[in-house]
């Protein structure tokens, strides 16, 4: 068991058993956003130099304004693999030079953080600063593995959606998690509708009873539609009962860096 109380992963039946996502959170002291992002810029440069790029990049419009978070695909998610009892440190697979600096920058990072919990878990210790997911197989079941690589987040507005699977006595967990995957599965024609795209889907692997579910859309009537599509729907009644659900709007912050990439080498 990990220091969360949670067991370690043992939901990997039905997804890619190699890590495909890192997850970085970050509570940003008041007043120290533009420090913060251009600290993560840098950041952000040095890790594709290894195979991992940037789809997203956030802060959140409802919940906690000084919130923001960044997910990374793996292009090369074997490049990842450590020993099972040890945490991942990118740092590991640089050179000399680049691991150095890598650390410089997420010194800068650190000290323009806060400590912050997860809502869903307030009595879990302060949340990591980098965390890492497995991809579901029901994004892989809208797209192709060469379209998730590709995907980036160019819609002003993204759903940041955390489900919780809840435990049930006597019931499988890897059980719980099929029916999940199937009711989502089911479930995205319908967020579709509305003009949302999926685009980050993953299993954390500290936490195997949670997963992130991030969409894009292009403004926020898209939202208050899906909602009135959702009231009634019985698929998504079902995920309901599944699991407990923390969701919050956010601003795109990527995407100015995708649509005026001179800003990218500043």
């Amino acid at each position: 068991m990990n220091q969360n109380g949670h067991q370690p992963s043992q939901l990997n039946g039905q997804i890619d058993s190699r890590v495909r996502y890192i997850l970085f959170t970050g509570k940003v002291k008041h007043g120290h956003l533009l420090r913060y992002l251009l600290a993560t810029q840098g950041r952000k440069r040095l890790l594709e130099t290894y195979g991992l790029r940037r789809q997203v990049k956030s802060s959140a419009l409802t919940g906690d304004p000084d919130h923001v978070f960044e997910v990374y695909y793996a292009d090369e998610p074997e490049r990842l693999i450590r020993d099972s009892d040890q945490p991942l440190a990118l740092d590991g697979m640089m050179n000399e030079e680049d691991a150095a600096q890598y650390l410089a920058l997420q010194e800068i990072i650190d000290a323009e953080r806060l400590p912050a919990r997860e809502v869903l878990d307030p009595s879990s210790p302060e949340i990591p600063h980098m965390r890492t997911l497995l991809q579901m197989p029901y994004l892989l079941e809208q797209k192709s593995q060469e379209e998730v690589s590709r995907d980036l987040a160019t819609a002003p507005y993204l759903l940041n959606d955390i489900c919780v699977l809840k435990k049930e006595d006597g019931e499988d967990p890897v059980s719980r998690l099929t029916r999940f995957t199937d009711y989502v599965s089911q479930i995205i024609p319908t967020f579709a509708q509305s003009g949302f795209s999926l685009l980050v889907a993953g299993q954390f692997e500290s936490h195997p009873d949670w997963i992130l579910n991030i969409w894009q859309l292009e403004n926020l009537e898209q939202h208050r539609e899906l909602m009135l599509r959702l009231a009634d729907n019985r698929v998504y009644s079902e995920i309901d009962k599944l699991c407990n659900q923390e969701q919050h709007l956010c601003r795109n912050v990527s995407r100015f860096y995708q649509y005026h990439p001179f800003l990218m080498t500043a």
